[in-house]
């Protein structure tokens, strides 16, 4: 959920962050149309992500564009 307990350790971009870092997945897998229930005001998922510079910075330098489709953005690790 975006931005779930932002700002308590281990919760929000920094806790994402900081899994992805300890533990880079081979592929990364943004949606690019959440569900919205309730919400929809809120940014997708692949906005959300592509907003914050620290996880927009950590994709970008070590993932590279695999596959996009009208629901996903798909990133590959660089071999």
């Amino acid at each position: 959920m975006i931005g779930f307990e932002d700002g308590r350790s281990g919760y929000g971009p920094a806790g994402l962050l900081h899994d992805l870092e300890r533990d880079p997945p081979a592929l990364v897998v943004l949606q690019k149309l959440d569900w919205r229930v309730g919400e929809p005001n809120l940014p997708n998922s692949a906005e959300f992500f592509f907003a914050n510079p620290a996880l927009r910075a950590w994709l970008e330098a070590a993932y590279v564009p695999d596959r996009d489709t009208s629901m996903f953005a798909v990133w590959r690790r660089r071999s």
